[in-house]
């Protein structure tokens, strides 16, 4: 029963009346008065602490990431291995200077930070395997509003590409359920492929150069194999977010990235294929893609036991460039290669720079198309030449893009034909 202590025809009925009735039913609070302060200080732990351990386990953990940066650019003991292998130090340095301790120290005599290429040369000559790739991913992503514009040959495709991360764009793009997915192998162009058949891209110039033509050689080998595989177009994926990433605007990538992981793994492929070097690195490495397997073209060609008996007319002399987003950064060298001796009466010559030494094309994630990535493709055409061969190939549409804007100088010495090896064995 609850007593009213309210009520004094309650109390009167219990007897307890007077000063000291209620006192007796009391209990005195050992503590009281003893600490006012506790409550005070029960909030102020309540308000700050909580806030202060957090801020310390954040810093704790960046600290930690920042030491384990620094230890690995610590590795460094300046052997000049990595500036001898640099593709923009070779040709625009003068006195040779390491790489890495120089840029690791923030001296001036460093690879600037846009004009490095991400090509994975430093790291394959590295002793001691400093993966600067990443370390400059980091630093790029530091820099507010991406690259300077100067260093963007192509602001329109950039900002393009940057506009389609929006969510306001989905609607552009058709719905997984609207979409005609007939297979469990997806085939996706990439940008330069997609951008030549919507918008003839490389026509405009002088040249032979058909980016649009890798997608539909893919698909004419596909089916010569009796093999069924759904084109996953640019009307339902958008960009791989290549580009992005590597200029340093993660957000945008990240965008990206969400939305077409998303859509793939909900599409039912269990296989992504794409001839796209850069596209392929990127959904393999970048992605983490949940029960799908990312292969490049030429890999599922091999893995699906391509055998087609192909033959040429006339013998004929070919040389293979390796992409580094392929070669060093996947570690694909010998497919390709394979698939090209397997022609009768084609004899493929290595140039002087090959497999993990082999030269970049000169441009990384539509940055720094100038003088110093013309060099290097002048360079490069130099290797082809001294080889005798007749056609270049390369299993890179970028790659082909860039070599071919050299060609279109029109220098009669580089008469040598330049294909995607997809295209080559689709011919």
């Amino acid at each position: 029963m609850v007593l009213d202590r309210t009520n004094a025809t309650e109390l009167a009925f219990y007897g307890l009346t007077g000063d000291g009735a209620l006192s007796a039913l009391t209990e005195e609070n050992p503590t009281y008065h003893k600490n006012p302060k506790s409550l005070d200080a029960k909030l102020t732990y309540s308000l700050f602490i909580p806030p202060l351990g957090c801020g310390a386990i954040v810093f704790v953990v960046m600290r930690g990431m920042a030491r384990g940066y620094e230890y690995e650019m610590n590795k460094c003991y300046g052997c000049d291995l990595c500036d001898d292998a640099c593709p923009v130090r070779m040709f625009n340095a003068g006195d040779k200077l390491n790489i890495i301790y120089n840029t690791w120290n923030n001296e001036d005599d460093g690879v600037p930070m846009y004009s490095c290429l991400t090509c994975t040369a430093c790291t394959n000559a590295c002793p001691q395997l400093v993966d600067y790739d990443s370390y400059v991913d980091i630093r790029r992503n530091l820099v507010v509003e991406g690259p300077p514009t100067a260093n963007i040959p192509h602001t329109v495709l950039q900002a393009v590409l940057a506009a389609e991360a929006e969510e306001e764009s989905d609607e552009l793009f058709i719905a997984i359920d609207d979409y005609p997915i007939d297979s469990t192998v997806g085939y996706y162009p990439g940008c330069v492929d997609y951008l030549d058949q919507e918008m003839v891209f490389s026509h405009v110039n002088e040249g032979t150069m058909n980016l649009g033509d890798t997608t539909t050689a893919a698909f004419t080998l596909f089916e010569e194999m009796g093999k069924e595989v759904t084109y996953l177009g640019r009307d339902f994926l958008k960009c791989c977010g290549h580009d992005q990433k590597w200029q340093g605007m993660e957000e945008v990538f990240e965008k990206l990235k969400a939305y077409n992981k998303q859509k793939l793994e909900a599409s039912g492929i269990d296989t992504l294929v794409s001839s796209c070097a850069e596209c392929f690195r990127t959904f393999a490495m970048d992605y983490d893609l949940e029960g799908i397997k990312v292969m490049h073209t030429t890999e599922y060609l091999i893995e699906n036991g391509f055998d087609m008996d192909l033959a040429v007319d006339d013998e004929m002399t070919v040389t293979f460039h390796d992409p580094c987003r392929l070669g060093r950064q996947m570690n694909i060298y010998d497919g390709p290669r394979d698939l090209i001796e397997g022609v009768k009466g084609v004899n493929l010559v290595e140039m002087e720079h090959t497999k993990e030494d082999a030269m970049c094309c000169g441009v990384s994630s539509m940055m720094s198309c100038n003088e110093d990535s013309r060099t290097i493709r002048v360079q490069r055409f130099e290797e082809v030449r001294a080889t005798g061969a007749e056609v270049m190939l390369t299993s890179c549409p970028k790659c082909v893009t860039h070599f071919e804007c050299l060609k279109f100088e029109g220098d009669p010495r580089h008469d040598f034909e330049i294909l995607d090896v997809v295209s080559f064995l689709a011919r």
